[in-house]
């Protein structure tokens, strides 16, 4: 059986309201980002408020968190609340995603922006202690060797903010982790989470997206029910 919140204890940390929050406050998302990335961001830009990619009919597709632009870079931040040991394979096929989108046929190579895919974890997927994990591609044999391909992938883990020497991170990831704001910025989101609660149409989405998802999950499963019984009928019949 699914689980879902009730609309008055969603947090920040919370998928609907992460993705509530800076979908529909561009300066706060575009703050963020800055904040995290420690680059400044001319401006930023939402090609679709929920992106979803999927080049081909056949092949899996992909729908991201947040998506946005400014004028040579793209970010994809999201947000992992629960342990997935995909999370690294995760990040891999969304940056090809990522670039299949960002290059149109006839296009150069170098015309790829530099790309940011963001997760903020709950956890320490890698279980170092370390509160950001930074990934580039870089030469086994020359560790100082970039490959230079314009991609790089950022793991933070809220868990160990008390070990990150960056205050405005380490706030930020505090604020993830217990949802008490402890700074000017973490006070903002709190407000802006509090203003989305009292506004009726946002618990009616809510709860519209959980129906839809419930009726999702019931199909699917009934799906994976009948497919099983026509499997175990195919065995029964091959060994007889």
């Amino acid at each position: 059986m699914m689980y879902f919140k009730k609309f008055e204890d969603l947090t920040f940390a919370d998928h609907y309201m992460f993705e509530k929050v800076l979908h529909e406050n561009q300066d706060i998302c575009q703050e963020l980002l800055e904040r995290l990335l420690k680059i400044q961001i001319d401006h930023i830009e939402y090609p679709e408020i929920e992106k979803t990619i999927s080049p081909y009919y056949e092949t899996k597709g992909v729908r991201l968190d947040v998506y946005v632009k400014d004028s040579d870079k793209v970010f994809d931040i999201e947000l992992q609340n629960a342990l997935d040991d995909d999370l690294t394979l995760r990040t891999r096929f969304y940056q090809s995603m990522i670039d299949i989108d960002n290059l149109l046929k006839g296009e150069h190579y170098y015309e790829l922006p530099t790309s940011f895919v963001i997760f903020i974890c709950k956890y320490d997927h890698f279980k170092l202690n370390l509160p950001i994990y930074t990934f580039q591609n870089r030469c086994d044999e020359n560790s100082s060797l970039i490959l230079g391909d314009k991609s790089i992938k950022k793991v933070f883990n809220a868990t160990a903010y008390k070990n990150e020497k960056d205050v405005e991170i380490s706030a930020f990831l505090q604020y993830i982790c217990n949802q008490k704001p402890v700074d000017d910025f973490t006070q903002k989101l709190s407000s802006i989470v509090t203003k989305i609660k009292k506004q009726e149409v946002n618990r009616k989405e809510y709860q519209s997206m959980n129906l839809h998802d419930q009726y999702n999950f019931r199909r699917g499963l009934k799906e994976g029910i009948t497919q099983g019984a026509e499997q175990k009928a195919i065995e029964t019949a091959k060994n007889l």
